[in-house]
């Protein structure tokens, strides 16, 4: 299993598409480090999202070189393509929220959280409403349309969680709708309320919206949002290359927690945001190892709208 080491994750400016069959020996014939450690190769697969920003400063800094690693990166348009990536062996590692994976733990996917993703500050999430909407409070959502990017996962839990006997959420119309589609449906109002994420809250304030619920924040302050995950099978025939890569991660993200003017300058080239946005929105926390308590927290909020049956076993869970 993964010993303890400071985690976070960084990636190789290599944007390669995963292909092979990830599961065999990752090592291959590649010359030394700069530190005398062979060269190994990770396969990752990310969303080209702010979460993962770090990994692309690291890799230009050269934090995964000097390590030995060759983070050869799948940016994917879709969370959901990277768990089955990661359990088929067609990439080593992968990034995806906190609620997915346990679901998938839950369902007898042998997942190990062995990084931590993003945690959110207040802006990191939101759900918002037209700026002309007769909807003022989380009462008036009732009997309303709220769009989420993924019916019951991480949006529609946490924002039980956070309007919890400010109206029955069980009355709120909860909508499957991509992030992008959100601001044009509800200007056209096909939605009444949507759910969105940073870069999406800043494009929403710039369009005049308002927001009804801080959902991350209200649910709980610094919700650890992310985690970066491989298989069991992975961790336990790889724990030194997991190691090193935690320990490039967490130099990765110490730098771009150190210089966000640089994080902001790589947003529109790495995650497609337009300038102006990047400047503007809010950054999320990265922080150098997994909250457990938030995420066991996040855990039981799952059980108790019955998104899972029970509460995984967390152990497992993180590698122990």
């Amino acid at each position: 299993m993964l010993k303890k080491v400071a985690p976070l994750f960084a990636l190789s400016i290599m944007i390669a598409a995963c292909g092979g069959d990830a599961s065999s020996d990752s090592s291959e014939s590649t010359p030394e480090s700069t530190s005398g450690v062979e060269v190994e190769t990770l396969k990752l697969i990310i969303q080209p999202l702010v979460d993962y920003t770090p990994l692309y400063i690291g890799v230009e800094q050269g934090f995964f070189e000097e390590e030995g690693i060759d983070l050869q990166m799948d940016l994917s348009q879709g969370g959901a393509a990277a768990i089955p990536a990661v359990m088929s062996g067609e990439a080593h590692i992968g990034g995806s929220n906190v609620v997915s994976l346990m679901t998938a733990r839950s369902k007898g996917l042998e997942i190990v959280a062995f990084a931590p993703g993003v945690k959110a500050d207040k802006e990191y999430s939101a759900v918002i409403v037209s700026a002309d909407s007769p909807i003022q409070s989380p009462a008036d959502l009732a009997g309303k349309t709220l769009a989420v990017n993924t019916l019951r996962n991480i949006g529609e839990v946490t924002i039980r969680a956070a309007l919890e006997g400010q109206v029955d959420v069980d009355d709120i119309q909860f909508t499957e709708l991509g992030f992008g589609q959100m601001l044009p449906a509800l200007e056209q109002g096909q939605i009444d309320a949507a759910w969105v994420v940073q870069p999406f809250v800043t494009q929403a304030f710039e369009a005049g919206a308002r927001v009804i619920s801080y959902n991350f924040e209200e649910t709980a302050p610094e919700l650890q949002v992310g985690l970066m995950f491989t298989s069991e099978s992975f961790a336990n025939d790889h724990p030194e290359l997991l190691e090193r890569f935690q320990r490039a991660y967490a130099r990765s993200v110490t730098y771009a927690t150190g210089n966000e003017a640089e994080v902001r300058q790589v947003l529109p080239s790495f995650a497609g945001i337009e300038d102006s946005v990047a400047e503007a929105m809010s950054l999320p926390i990265w922080p150098d190892e997994i909250d457990r308590e938030s995420v066991a927290s996040t855990g039981a909020l799952m059980v108790k709208y019955g998104v899972i049956p029970e509460l995984i076993d967390l152990d497992a869970f993180f590698g122990d």
